[in-house]
């Protein structure tokens, strides 16, 4: 006989309750969510009737099982409901220990930093150009499987920002589903953005941990990390810039379709030599971890 839905979502939560590196404050916006919302949980059951639990064998099903729902109600509060037919069949005799993984990567990681943003920009796991993270695909994109090279996460320079973030575990697939696209040429709501520096000298002196907007005009906008020493890193930087790199600031930046490390006041110096418009280029950074990293 099946669990009926209150039942479901109750051993569900005992579950993930359990996973510890999960931080207690987006999880606990998930659990009043979730916790007695019987439409999702009907969309996760799995089928079949109880397990036993006499067998070693048994045993290890049942919290494989427990571990699958936990992942398909995350995919619900994610908005995936319409993929959670297809995610059952993906991850059917998938072990609990990844599926627990999956589950992670919904949420941010306890104790993650901008330091840790720098260092999964510097591994470059990240792609130009390939086929980016959507509601169509999302819940495939754990962390480990992105670091593991079984899936490749790609976009240009903002997605690119957003995705080491990710890596990082300072935000989690959700906050990728919610603020992960580029808008436009709007100034991204998600941090506390400082104030527009035009002067290369202060460029210079930007620290590691930020997130870096270089501002030229209607059609020149770029992405970066911020990693010490007045550089920077960013991938599809912009093929111009590249081109026409001024002297004395290093080597210059790759062009479309590779990640490059290099000087942030180099790049504004180059914007503004290559300016056309009255406006002088300008940039402006935030500390890289969100206003609500969830």
């Amino acid at each position: 006989m099946g669990k009926n839905a209150q039942v479901r979502l109750t051993e569900t939560f005992k579950y993930l309750d359990k996973i510890t590196a999960i931080p207690s404050s987006p999880y606990a916006k998930f659990k009043s969510a979730k916790k007695n919302d019987l439409a999702a949980s009907k969309r996760v059951s799995l089928g079949g009737g109880s397990r036993g639990t006499s067998t070693t064998a048994e045993k290890l099903e049942t919290q494989r099982r427990h571990a699958l729902r936990g992942l398909l109600l995350c995919m619900d509060w994610a908005g995936g409901q319409s993929k959670i037919a297809q995610a059952k069949i993906d991850y059917d005799k998938v072990n609990e220990s990844t599926i627990k993984k999956a589950i992670q990567s919904f949420f941010p990681i306890t104790g993650k930093n901008a330091q840790d943003a720098v260092i999964e920009a510097k591994a470059n796991k990240i792609t130009i150009y390939g086929r980016n993270i959507d509601i169509t695909n999302f819940y495939k994109f754990y962390r480990e499987a992105v670091k593991g090279n079984k899936i490749k996460m790609s976009g240009a320079c903002y997605e690119s920002v957003c995705g080491w973030m990710y890596l990082a575990g300072i935000t989690s697939l959700k906050w990728i589903l919610d603020n992960g696209n580029q808008p436009r040429h709007a100034l991204p709501v998600p941090w506390n953005w400082g104030p527009s520096i035009t002067s290369l000298e202060t460029a210079a002196q930007i620290p590691a941990g930020r997130i870096v907007r270089f501002l030229r005009d209607e059609a020149g906008l770029h992405y970066v990390i911020s990693t010490g020493n007045g550089k920077c890193i960013g991938n599809h930087n912009t093929g111009e810039i590249c081109e026409f790199w001024l002297d004395g600031y290093g080597p210059a930046p790759t062009r479309d379709g590779h990640t490059t490390e290099f000087s942030i006041a180099g790049y504004l110096a180059t914007m503004q030599a290559r300016n056309r418009n009255t406006k002088i280029p300008s940039l402006r950074s935030a500390p890289i971890v969100p206003k609500a990293p969830y």
